[in-house]
């Protein structure tokens, strides 16, 4: 995962359903966000609303748009998977148990009919609607108990943004196991009601929106005037975290590189659960400096004695590939711990000649749902 405007994104596919695959079989439980680019607009907004996409598992990239301020900003290519894609994906696999909840009687009847003629086994499945009433007031304890008497894995949510991932937040707790997936206006897509995805060549185009405005003006225009009114905020908050990241800006303490003892930190993709204790027993080490490099400070509590290094993974990777060249290839964050030992060559600019430097790599390993620590002392 990479953190990019305050949402920690899952690009990869194939990563996506690696995940999943792995808290099903452990008999877990979660939910994924879908941002598009309202969600990304709420965010910028509402803290709440923040730490509730950073309590989902992932949050898949709706919006094709923001792929594109990716390569303005960033010069990164990064793809889009969109709401519509990862429901296609699951039902064409005919692998996965599901619910389906929210929408219309007659909207979940239709999307049942186009369903099953994909995979019979979805007539047997429940469709259920929901209440017309705000996030506050549903019964999350009478919905939990119609789930668990199910035992779905997947249970797609359709209420719109930003009521379904809160939604999904306040109803995880009270599930035994099962992943909710929040797709908005899918299930009118998928349904073949008035309601429709616009065609292929405007979403290669980047122009869905305008068929969306086209179909929906009052709710759509509303929408759009949010998501441009926090654009400017957004590339000007990048801004500041690029420059924040140069060396001279970033390795704290006067500008200069940290007395010894220093310890190097890596944090990306999966934030820590124990990720306060961590800080609060290295704000009693008061004889040591800690340097945090990271895509997602998240709302940590940074103690006196540590600092922080707001660094893209995109950025990373290409720092990686100066540093140590092309034969160190960085996919995802879990790649990082085996490039400990090579820590203080990649991050000299940060750490000049510490000769007792000590670099941690708080990434999570393939398959694992806690990140580990390793650590090496030079």
């Amino acid at each position: 995962m990479e953190t990019y405007f305050s949402i920690r994104y899952e690009f990869d596919r194939e990563r996506v359903f690696q995940r999943m695959d792995g808290v099903l079989r452990s008999g877990g439980k979660g939910y994924i966000c879908v941002a598009d680019g309202h969600v990304l607009s709420e965010v910028q907004r509402n803290r709440e609303y923040r730490k509730v996409l950073g309590g989902a598992l992932l949050t898949i990239c709706d919006s094709g748009w923001v792929p594109v301020y990716l390569k303005w900003l960033l010069h990164a290519d990064r793809p889009q998977y969109c709401g519509a894609q990862i429901f296609h994906d699951v039902i064409a696999m005919k692998k996965y148990r599901m619910m389906f909840l929210g929408g219309t009687r007659d909207t979940l009847d239709a999307l049942r009919r186009t369903l099953v003629r994909e995979d019979p086994r979805v007539g047997y499945m429940p469709f259920e609607e929901l209440p017309f009433c705000a996030a506050d007031e549903f019964d999350y304890g009478a919905i939990a108990a119609r789930i668990n008497e199910y035992l779905p894995d997947i249970i797609w949510i359709s209420l719109g943004a930003p009521k379904q991932e809160v939604f999904m937040n306040r109803l995880c707790p009270h599930l035994q196991r099962g992943i909710m997936v929040a797709v908005g206006a899918v299930f009118h897509f998928a349904a073949g009601g008035r309601i429709r995805r616009a065609p292929d060549w405007m979403v290669a185009c980047k122009l869905e929106f305008l068929y969306r405005i086209f179909n929906e003006p009052r709710k759509q225009m509303k929408r759009c005037w949010k998501i441009i009114s926090v654009l400017p905020w957004i590339f000007i908050r990048e801004k500041q975290r690029q420059k924040a990241a140069r060396p001279g800006d970033s390795s704290g303490w006067g500008g200069e590189t940290p007395r010894l003892p220093c310890t190097l930190v890596s944090c990306f993709g999966q934030v820590p659960g124990h990720m306060g204790e961590l800080l609060e027993s290295w704000g009693r080490e008061k004889d040591r400096k800690f340097i945090i490099i990271s895509d997602d400070a998240g709302f940590w509590n940074l103690p006196p004695n540590a600092r922080l290094v707001p660094m893209a993974f995109c950025e990373l990777q290409r720092l990686v590939r100066i540093k140590l060249g092309r034969r160190h290839n960085v996919k995802a964050p879990e790649d990082l711990p085996p490039l400990l030992p090579e820590y203080p060559v990649l991050f000299e600019d940060y750490v000049g000649a510490n000769r007792e430097l000590e670099a941690m790599a708080l990434e999570a390993g393939p398959g694992s749902s806690e990140p580990a620590v390793s650590s090496f002392h030079r």
